[in-house]
């Protein structure tokens, strides 16, 4: 049987013990999360945007509405992907629609690239996060922006489109689901 003096110690130590684990878990439960790479995709403000007359030649437009092509978003598709060099992503791009490559050229947009992303909706629903539109996602003005992936043989980009028309409209967000669905919505014509 333990002595009584002995006892306050045992009791000291323990409590030291659970003490020390309590502050432990508390340090483990504070630790800063992960950074990952949604946190560091950059935020486009439509305010930094060129805003000009809309080019007619060549025209792009979204369901038939002329539209500027103000600024593109363009990652690579999958795990350590990287970017082509500018002049083979002209030729990337050209595959959206038959003339894009053109279109970027005149309509001379802000680029901005994104790390590479996981998946082509991981990339849409980011994309639409990080570039908010006015109003109600757009709809009402002339804003709208449309996100999805491109591919050829060798290559998958995922793209991101912000326009502006001359009026408003409803155009809003366009969730471009697969490759092929860009040609329902794009057109590039040649003149008025």
């Amino acid at each position: 049987m333990p002595q009584l003096s002995s006892f306050p110690i045992v009791v000291g130590a323990i409590a030291a013990v659970v003490v020390i684990g309590i502050l432990i878990l508390l340090a483990l439960f504070r630790r800063p999360k992960p950074v990952t790479n949604e946190e560091v995709l950059p935020t486009l403000d439509l305010d930094s945007l060129k805003e000009g007359e809309i080019p007619s030649v060549p025209r792009l437009e979204i369901y038939h509405i002329p539209v500027q092509l103000a600024a593109i978003v363009i990652a690579p598709a999958g795990r350590n992907h990287e970017l082509p060099d500018l002049h083979e992503m002209v030729a990337l791009i050209d595959h959206l629609a038959p003339g894009f490559g053109e279109v970027f050229t005149q309509h001379e947009p802000k680029v901005v690239f994104w790390p590479a992303q996981l998946s082509t909706e991981g990339f849409i629903r980011s994309f639409f996060r990080h570039v908010p539109l006015p109003g109600s996602k757009g709809r009402g003005t002339p804003w709208c922006s449309l996100a999805g992936r491109i591919e050829t043989t060798e290559e998958t980009l995922l793209v991101g489109l912000v326009c502006r028309a001359a009026n408003a409209n409803s155009l809003s967000q366009i969730f471009i689901d697969r490759a092929s669905k860009w040609l329902d919505v794009v057109r590039i014509r040649d003149g008025e």
